[in-house]
């Protein structure tokens, strides 16, 4: 194995600092007492759900973002000149972050033909779950909308393989669509 840079080692060491600091730790539960075990195991699984569910939301989100943007401002000049400009800020801070993932999932349908109903569909699911995920603190416990994705609980292997397949393909998608 390679040896580690510097900059590897210091990064290595914060993540380490702050999987220790939200105590996600578990690789080894022996330390724990025995019925501290299973709640631990438990909540550490959901962690890493919600966050795995509330950056893809996010990156749809920007995928999104970019295809509108795309249409509004065209594609001669790159985002990182667009940022320079007032006109592009404003439209970004005064609109599209005031826009929900589903009303910018209606405006891109709207702009641009042909948005796979199957990416449509992947896209509210994720929008809905990680709703479910963001705003309940005890989402199974939920009698309208329980964490669910393709009829299976997200907290099982089954489902959140069906999420991330479905998270995968949206990002294929829009990767081909917006930089060919």
């Amino acid at each position: 194995m390679d040896t580690l840079t510097k900059k590897q080692r210091a990064l290595k060491r914060e993540i380490e600092e702050i999987v220790h600091l939200i105590d996600i730790e578990f690789d080894d539960v022996g330390f724990i007492e025995k019925e501290r075990r299973t709640p631990h195991l438990q909540r550490v699984k959901d962690h890493l759900i919600r966050s795995a569910v509330v950056l893809d939301y996010t990156l749809i989100d920007e995928y999104l973002d970019s295809l509108i943007c795309y249409y509004i401002f065209g594609t001669r000049k790159s985002f990182v000149g667009l940022w320079k400009t007032k006109r592009f800020r404003n439209f970004n801070h005064f609109i599209l972050e005031r826009l929900s993932v589903s009303q910018k999932l209606d405006f891109a349908k709207a702009i641009q033909r042909g948005i796979p109903r199957r990416i449509e569909s992947a896209i509210r699911k994720i929008a809905d779950l990680r709703n479910t995920l963001a705003h309940s603190f005890f989402p199974e416990n939920r009698k309208q909308n329980p964490p669910l994705y393709g009829g299976h609980s997200i907290y099982t292997v089954d489902g959140f393989k069906l999420y991330w397949e479905d998270a995968r393909r949206i990002g294929r998608y829009f990767h081909r669509r917006l930089w060919r």
